[in-house]
């Protein structure tokens, strides 16, 4: 929850989770309180947040980061992502969704990875593995 309140010498009301001095980037920070490590060369989490930043803020965020408070931290990791990644990160989220968008069971392919389907009563399934 954000907490508001005047500052002396600030024009506006500051909000504690948001209010930084002016010459100080912004930087996304993700809590984790799991004993899992998160690769911030490969999560997609940190930079779909930046994006998102982009709609809330006056300003282009582009430093984010786990800050570990589990079994594993306390730590902090941050990096800086660029332009290209932000963008790598949603085309790749734009496809994902076009594809959910346009899936249909009609386009399905029956194969040896229907045998841990649980659905294998599906028209799809091999007749090997249909259930009754």
């Amino acid at each position: 929850m954000a907490h508001s309140s005047s500052v002396p010498g600030r024009s506006r009301p500051s909000r504690s989770f948001l209010d930084r001095p002016a010459d100080v980037e912004r930087v996304r920070f993700e809590h984790v309180a799991t004993e899992q490590h998160r690769d911030l060369g490969t999560d997609k989490q940190l930079p779909i947040y930046l994006l998102a930043c982009r709609d809330l803020y006056d300003e282009t965020v582009t430093q984010a980061g786990y800050a570990y408070v589990g079994e594993i931290g306390p730590r902090v990791e941050t990096r800086t992502f660029n332009e290209t990644e932000l963008q790598a990160v949603k085309d790749d989220v734009t496809t994902a969704m076009n594809r959910i968008v346009e899936f249909s069971f009609n386009g399905y392919s029956a194969g040896d990875h229907c045998r841990w389907c649980q659905h294998n009563q599906l028209p799809c399934a091999p007749d090997s593995l249909q259930s009754d």
